[in-house]
């Protein structure tokens, strides 16, 4: 199967995914996808902090994800191509609130340097974060193995025949 990169000119919004999965060990894996026309930028890695639970594990992605938007947007604007904010998807509702209300729960506290980046930006309106179904969610195949219907996902985003 042939497969390429997949760019569409009529749908000018920026979108972000962000995803991760945690396991008992606390190792957390992340995965960020930026779209803008077509994949921008997709990251698959795993975090050099330790992870105490799965809602910790999402911040990562969140944080990590605003982050990258953030620099591709400084280029973006330098170039005059781009001012838009960008939306970003997570499928942790908890988190999402947390990152808009702008309270951290104590048990995430040790989060807050790298959450209030992520809180400043939403703020500024530079980027507004949205809750996604698990099964709607392209960056759940960066993260981990998953069925093909959900890597179908994935593929619908970024590539075609």
């Amino acid at each position: 199967c042939n497969l390429k990169l997949k760019y569409k000119s009529e749908d000018s919004q920026m979108l972000a995914y962000a995803d991760s999965t945690f396991n008992a060990v606390g190792n957390c894996h992340y995965g960020v996808l930026v779209i803008l026309n077509g994949p921008v930028l997709w990251v698959s890695k795993c975090s050099n902090s330790q992870q105490t639970s799965s809602n910790e594990a999402e911040m990562t992605s969140c944080s990590e994800g605003a982050r990258l938007v953030k620099s591709i947007t400084n280029i973006l604007h330098e170039l005059d191509s781009y001012t838009g904010p960008v939306t970003m998807f997570t499928d942790n509702v908890g988190v999402r609130n947390c990152l808009l209300v702008g309270e951290t729960p104590n048990r995430l506290g040790h989060m807050e340097n790298r959450r209030l980046y992520a809180v400043q930006m939403a703020r500024e309106g530079e980027i507004n974060f949205e809750w996604i179904s698990t099964k709607e969610q392209p960056a759940d195949g960066l993260t981990k193995a998953v069925p093909l219907d959900q890597l179908n996902v994935l593929k619908q985003f970024c590539f075609t025949n």
